[in-house]
């Protein structure tokens, strides 16, 4: 019993980084029988059919017309109830199930995308988030490829999203698989820009099409001076490598107005619409309550 304690304390002073030092406790098995139960209702979800997308517009700052749209995981099980994205995805990545899960995200994506424009809307860019273990797959692409294909979708609609740390995992091999990816005609955006330590050698290397500034540096906009010089050094970076830019976190008046001064492409975020299922944003696409 006290090696399986010992055990636990150091997955988790794993997980923290290197010399760190964890001591068990109540609380840490607690959190370790919290992992278990949502890492065994994981394994029956998607035959459960519990995965839901939600979808979030993307608005362009010239027409405050929607120009894109992420699509983000949401997960029900009737014994744990609503689960956010950052609690069960990196669970999803330890026990491998996160390439199944993204495929079938990738999948719903594409065909809702396709529905969308037969029902006779306007072309837009569907978003999806990619995981450092997708990333890594040598025949991701040709399993993109297959989605595309199986959905007709256009490649020109699909944006494939990817954070700094996850490209960073194996810089070389990112390289090789965006390059793929980017050989299909599909969008590539660098998410979450600036929480990361991705290298400007790299950055300058990737055949990128996107940059999205991450929300942390626009919440205090316009009141934050040091936001106002970071916000406006990441934009003058993304425009010497010629990259579409997208703010996200987007959530009062004020900041969108900032945003619009800044001749930039793209806004996301609360403001605008919270993550909403497809038949929601179905009646967006329609009638845009911003406008």
């Amino acid at each position: 019993e006290l090696i399986r304690h010992a055990d636990t304390a150091m997955c988790f002073a794993k997980e923290r980084g290197r010399n760190s030092l964890i001591f068990f406790s109540k609380e840490l098995q607690e959190q370790v029988n919290a992992k278990k139960k949502i890492a065994e209702q994981l394994r029956g979800a998607m035959e459960k059919e519990e995965f839901i997308l939600h979808y979030q517009p993307i608005i362009s700052t010239r027409g405050n017309e929607i120009i894109g749209v992420e699509a983000l995981l949401r997960w029900h099980n009737d014994l744990l109830g609503d689960l956010a994205p950052d609690v069960f995805i990196p669970i999803a990545e330890e026990i491998g199930l996160i390439t199944k899960i993204g495929d079938w995200v990738l999948t719903q994506a594409c065909k809702q995308n396709k529905a969308w424009q037969q029902q006779g809307y306007p072309g837009i860019v569907m978003s999806i988030n990619l995981s450092f273990m997708e990333l890594g797959l040598t025949n991701y692409a040709a399993t993109v490829s297959s989605s595309l294909s199986d959905s007709q979708l256009d490649p020109q609609y699909l944006e494939l999203e990817f954070t700094e740390n996850t490209l960073m995992k194996d810089a070389k091999q990112s390289m090789v698989q965006l390059r793929q990816l980017n050989a299909l005609g599909v969008s590539l955006a660098l998410d979450d820009f600036g929480t990361g330590y991705s290298s400007m050698k790299y950055l300058s290397k990737l055949k990128l099409n996107k940059l999205k500034i991450d929300g942390s540096f626009i919440k205090n906009l316009p009141s934050s001076a040091i936001d106002i010089m970071t916000t406006r050094a990441i934009i003058a970076l993304a425009k010497q490598l010629k990259l579409q830019i997208t703010a996200e976190g987007v959530e009062t008046a004020a900041q969108c107005e900032f945003i619009e001064t800044c001749h930039i492409d793209a806004m996301q975020g609360y403001h605008f619409s919270r993550p909403i299922n497809a038949e929601k944003f179905t009646r967006l696409l329609q009638a845009p309550t911003w406008q």
